[in-house]
């Protein structure tokens, strides 16, 4: 019987290469903070695995060189551990064609390769990502060379090539020169990940808290978490493709 169990979190790639090239020392201090954090759950495991689980697997059987039995329960619970997984998704990435390495050098060409790339099945609820200074860098400085503002459909908010744009204060904002960064997302963030709500929203109102200013206290609550489960591999696209400046 072969068991297989595992703590995953996701998203923590770009962070360990940024942690890498910045010190060293704090990546390795990463790594320990994140083993500290799992142990309890790591414990717990480990403390499941029986002495003997069956009594025939106290045979001795070797296989190919390799021991597997005589049952070792320290050896097994050493098998089970913390691994930080920072697997790429290559494949749902596009490259800017050569000479691109802003946004005010992309050219309609690289954002269609996006386009191609996004998987079908994700294109009917599918929208663009991007900085408010990388849409007017980009994209709106491609609408106006077509002799007008293209942006705007009749009122519903910007849209480019046919699709929705959502602005994303917080996504990469750098003009000029800015080789081999993630600039642009496109696809069905619904399907690449699930938000989920730890605590409904609660206001509070309070008259008293403040009453020396002749203020009123309104506070508002709410927890949510996002996990990102398809962002695709390097072999296959996931829903949502990034688009990244040449090199």
């Amino acid at each position: 019987m072969t068991v297989k169990t595992g703590v995953e979190v996701v998203g923590v790639k770009e962070a360990i290469k940024g942690l890498r090239k910045i010190d060293p020392e704090l990546r390795k201090q990463f790594n320990r903070d994140v083993k500290a954090i799992a142990a309890p759950v790591i414990d717990a495991a480990r403390a499941n695995y029986p002495q003997m689980p069956l009594s025939g697997m106290t045979r001795t059987w070797t296989q190919r060189g390799r021991s597997l039995f005589p049952w070792s329960q320290s050896a097994v619970r050493r098998g089970v551990t913390v691994k930080i997984d920072t697997a790429s998704f290559t494949a749902s990435v596009h490259t800017a064609a050569t000479n691109n390495g802003a946004f005010e050098t992309l050219d309609k060409e690289d954002f269609l390769g996006v386009m191609a790339k996004c998987p079908r099945y994700a294109l009917p609820g599918a929208r663009w990502y991007i900085s408010p200074a990388g849409y007017h860098a980009s994209m709106q400085r491609l609408d106006l060379a077509q002799g007008g503002n293209a942006s705007v459909a009749n009122g519903f908010g910007l849209t480019f090539l046919g699709y929705p744009v959502t602005l994303v204060h917080v996504m990469n904002s750098t003009l000029g020169t800015d080789a081999s960064k993630i600039k642009v997302l496109f696809g069905d963030m619904a399907m690449a990940g699930a938000l989920g709500l730890r605590q409904g929203y609660a206001l509070r109102v309070s008259q008293e808290r403040l009453v020396e200013y002749d203020q009123t206290l309104v506070t508002g609550i709410v927890r949510a978490n996002a996990v990102f489960h398809s962002l695709g591999s390097t072999t296959e696209a996931g829903p949502v493709v990034a688009l990244k400046t040449a090199s």
